[in-house]
């Protein structure tokens, strides 16, 4: 019986660029259709498609992740040793890639894989503050400022607290990223009738207006070390929620993002 090829460095990279062409198909579903044709089933083909993407990168990150983490294990394993200059340097080089590359396969995994929706009562407020909490710590946010502003009275909505806190987490890891050090980065919590609106802003460079849309592209980055996933994914989750996503950004007013999530996803 014959034995299968083993899975090669130039396989997993022609996998990426199917599956990058898939996920942009996915994202201009609506465009590839005729103009004035009726779609009855624009939504089920769109789940059937990242179902199948799902299975995709669960295949390609099993074959990633233990060679990956064999490869950090042993590169931590150097760290002990009193190395000259150059080798730790190249060490350290090659830590930061190996982590980069485990958190790339991560988020695949996270923006393909289709998830239902686990919803329960969480106080919106608490959850934005908890968060706040953790992340002004990271090393990203501590020469920044984070300043909530909450609802008069406490908020309570269905949702699920682990993918709202990514959405939250996503959204200040690009505020900080834009921002200058010292800057002063602003989260609000909005109740309307019945919704929920989180707002976060920034005074960092804005984003041009023709990139908008295109910055909600999977893969796409206006950043040299970005993987274009970042924004897509809390694009998701919100619409998982039966939520909104919106981006304003211009040199005057900075760039906030705006999360609509209603009180009670249908």
């Amino acid at each position: 019986m014959p034995q299968s090829k083993p899975f090669t460095s130039s396989d997993y990279q022609s996998l990426i660029q199917i599956q990058q062409s898939e996920l942009k198909a996915c994202t201009h579903l609506g465009t590839q259709i005729p103009k004035g044709q009726r779609v009855v089933t624009n939504r089920q083909s769109e789940d059937a498609r990242f179902a199948e993407l799902g299975k995709f990168s669960t295949m390609i990150v099993h074959e990633v992740r233990n060679p990956l983490t064999t490869i950090l294990m042993s590169l931590q394993s150097f760290q002990n040793l009193n190395l000259p200059e150059i080798f730790q340097l190249r060490l350290d080089f090659a830590l930061d890639e190996a982590d980069r590359l485990q958190r790339l396969v991560n988020e695949i995994l996270l923006y393909t894989k289709p998830q239902k929706l686990s919803a329960s009562s969480l106080d919106i407020d608490a959850l934005i503050i908890n968060c706040i909490e953790g992340f002004q710590a990271m090393p990203l946010a501590v020469d920044k400022k984070l300043t909530f502003i909450p609802t008069p009275v406490p908020v309570e909505i269905q949702g699920n607290s682990d993918k709202l806190k990514q959405v939250l987490i996503n959204l200040l890891t690009n505020a900080c990223e834009a921002s200058r050090v010292g800057d002063e980065i602003n989260i609000q919590l909005l109740h309307q009738e019945q919704s929920v609106c989180i707002k976060v802003h920034n005074w960092g460079e804005s984003i041009p207006i023709d990139q908008l849309v295109t910055v909600l592209q999977p893969f796409y980055s206006t950043k040299s070390t970005g993987n274009g996933l970042g924004l897509p994914i809390v694009k998701r989750i919100v619409e998982e929620h039966g939520g909104h996503l919106r981006i304003n950004s211009d040199p005057q007013s900075g760039t906030t993002v705006s999360v609509e999530l209603p009180i009670d996803p249908k």
